[in-house]
Parts: structure tokens; sequence; C-alpha cells
């Protein structure tokens, strides 16, 4: 789904910011409270399941899309502590707490309905194979 690929090309391009950006970036108040965790982990995590996401969006059997959903329930979370990050990184809200919480939002939404969706592939498939 177009979600699965926004969230994939968005956790990797996050990824690459970081990677080629990291010390500018850090200087900025903004990313200031980005520092709890290191670069390496950080670049790790989000490339890592952005990549993931791609394989398994890219593959066509039961278990990729069982495999995709959950991705994208972990995506909500990395995403969420990322709209919170920037949260706490002022006093006042900023646009990107909104705009990464949106992306927590639909991943949540998109895992559950591919979650969901499996669930009815796989009784289908079992059902038809009596």
């Amino acid at each position: 789904s177009c979600m699965e690929y926004f969230n994939s090309f968005s956790l990797m391009g996050f990824a690459l910011v970081f990677f080629t950006n990291y010390d500018f970036l850090m200087g900025l108040p903004s990313y200031r409270n980005f520092n709890y965790m290191s670069p390496a982990i950080m670049w790790l995590i989000l490339f890592g399941l952005g990549i993931s996401q791609f394989i398994a969006t890219t593959k066509l059997s039961i278990k990729s899309t069982r495999l995709s959903g959950i991705i994208l329930m972990v995506s909500a979370i990395v995403w969420a502590i990322i709209a919170n990050t920037f949260n706490t990184s002022y006093d006042s809200l900023t646009t990107a707490t909104y705009i990464y919480g949106l992306i927590a939002t639909f991943c949540t939404i998109s895992g559950l309905k591919l979650l969901n969706t499996d669930r009815c592939e796989e009784g289908i498939a079992k059902d038809g194979s009596k």
C-alpha cells in the first residue's frame, strides 16, 4: 500500500538526513533532544525499519503482509517518539510534532488493517484447502 512505501522511504530519508547532517542538526534547537541515543543506533533503527518495510511490501505473501503490518506498528512507536522528541525540544508545539504524530497514527491504522487483512486471507486460505 501507499502507506507502506511512504513509511519505508520516510524512515530511510530521516536516517539519511541524520547520517549526513548529524552535527549540524544537533546544533538546532528543534533537534537538541535527539541526543538521547547514539547516532549509530538511531541510523540503524531508522534505516533498518525502512529497508525491512520496503522488502516486506514488495513481497506478495501472507507472511510478508503480516510482517509489513508489524513493521508499521513498530514504526508508529518510532514516529511517536520522534514527535514527542520534537515536542519536548520547544516550549510550544511545532509542526513537526503534528506531522510525525499523524504519520504515527496512519502507521498504526495501516498496520492494524494489514494484520486484520492477513487474518481474513489466512482464514480464506484454510477454508479453501478443505
